[in-house]
């Protein structure tokens, strides 16, 4: 400890051999109070935050409520046709999924959402 402005301050001594593996240059031989430098870490995990939190607040505004009294076509179909009611009944009603061919997926603004929230996970979760 040293005695800096008035306060004990943690200090470390720093040799010209444990200079000599770190990545800089400009670093002179001496004594370093600890706990002085920046290393960039809080201005990273901050902006990466503040971009992760802006994309999910503008992704989250986009979403869409069907209109009222929507219903999928194959319901519409079955509403009117007693025999198909009660098949209904007895059995659990499976969405009919259209596939979309890549070429117009990406040309939508709902991939490049779904992508760009994918992608800020992603990285999220490689920096913890």
């Amino acid at each position: 400890f040293a005695r800096v402005a008035g306060e004990l301050k943690e200090v470390v001594y720093a040799s010209t051999q444990e200079l000599a593996k770190l990545p800089f240059d400009d670093l002179a031989e001496g004594l370093y109070v600890v706990g002085t430098g920046d290393t960039g870490a809080a201005a990273t995990l901050g902006t990466m935050g503040s971009l992760y939190l802006s994309v999910m607040a503008v992704c989250a505004l986009m979403y869409r409520n069907p209109s009222p009294g929507w219903k999928p076509a194959a319901l519409e179909a079955a509403a009117g046709d007693p025999q198909q009611q009660q098949q209904q009944q007895q059995a659990p009603v499976v969405a009919q999924v259209e596939e979309v061919p890549v070429e117009r997926a990406v040309r939508t603004p709902q991939f490049w959402q779904v992508w760009t929230t994918f992608g800020c996970r992603a990285t999220a979760g490689m920096a913890v």
